[in-house]
């Protein structure tokens, strides 16, 4: 009977070790995995792509220098996407290369002062790294048509180059996505406002005094210089009106003497009858 306990009591022994030695290689296996998908993950993670766009203004007493120095700023590998001028404003749109973009705002806050700035971020990474694998989806696609056209029926050669057609067109989309995200990327966008300020300027009394003096001479001038003007125009009037009234004047003078003379004249003829 002890016999059987102590074979008994071995058996439980062995299995218990066992059971033990058996969950410690699971758990080590447990943790080999959660490190090799943490080091998956990590490796997952896309470089960053992050487009920055600058909007800022800035007032100028002399528009022109400003629009020669901002644009004198660029340089030969970056451009403008939209220039406006106007008498007292002007508008750009520049493509600055964004390691250098916090140098260009720096070199014109430097030169003037800044009314308004804000720079904006935006992170196409998921998106950058999406239309990478996609593209890499569809070349090794492409690839495996390429061999398996060396080997196939007429029937299947003309399949195959119709997938390959497709895949070439989508390739040259994306192709065209991921230019346009690099540019993006790698040339900020920088908005820019020069407006022209008006300075005015308080002057002294001896200066507004002699102003006013001069002012009041060139006013005089200016009269007299519009009463010769109205007596000239006037004069072509007055040649032809004077004489005619002239002449209107005199034949009533005489009419009214005639008619005078009459009246003195039936006067005198009444005082005779009497």
């Amino acid at each position: 009977m002890k016999k059987l306990r102590l074979w008994l009591f071995a058996l439980l022994l062995v299995i218990t070790l066992s059971a033990c030695s058996s969950a410690e290689i699971d758990y080590e296996n447990v943790v080999d995995e959660d490190d090799d998908g943490v080091t998956m993950l990590l490796d997952s993670v896309p470089d960053r792509k992050i487009i920055y766009r600058v909007s800022t203004e800035f007032y100028t007493t002399n528009l022109d220098d400003a629009v020669t120095f901002v644009e004198g700023l660029l340089l030969e590998d970056e451009w403008f996407d939209q220039e406006n001028i106007y008498d007292s404003s002007a508008f750009f749109v520049f493509r600055v290369k964004t390691d250098r973009l916090d140098t260009f705002i720096n070199q014109i806050k430097a030169e003037y002062t800044l009314t308004s700035y804000s720079k904006t971020a935006t992170d196409i990474s998921l998106n950058y790294q999406d239309t990478a694998n996609r593209i890499t989806g569809y070349q090794e696609e492409r690839a495996r048509l390429i061999v398996l056209y060396e080997s196939a029926s007429l029937t299947d050669m003309i399949t195959i180059n119709t997938r390959i057609s497709q895949i070439d067109i989508e390739l040259g989309e994306l192709m065209g996505t991921m230019n346009e995200f690099d540019s993006l990327v790698d040339y900020s966008r920088v908005e820019l406002s020069i407006r022209r300020s008006h300075v005015s300027n308080t002057l002294s009394f001896g200066a507004r005094l002699i102003n006013g003096f001069v002012n009041g001479f060139f006013s005089l001038v200016s009269f007299f210089d519009g009463l010769l003007i109205v007596i000239v125009t006037l004069i072509p009037w007055a040649v032809v009106l004077v004489p005619s009234g002239y002449g209107i004047y005199i034949l009533a003078h005489k009419r009214t003497l005639k008619l005078e003379k009459l009246r003195q004249e039936r006067k005198l003829k009444q005082q005779d009858m009497k």
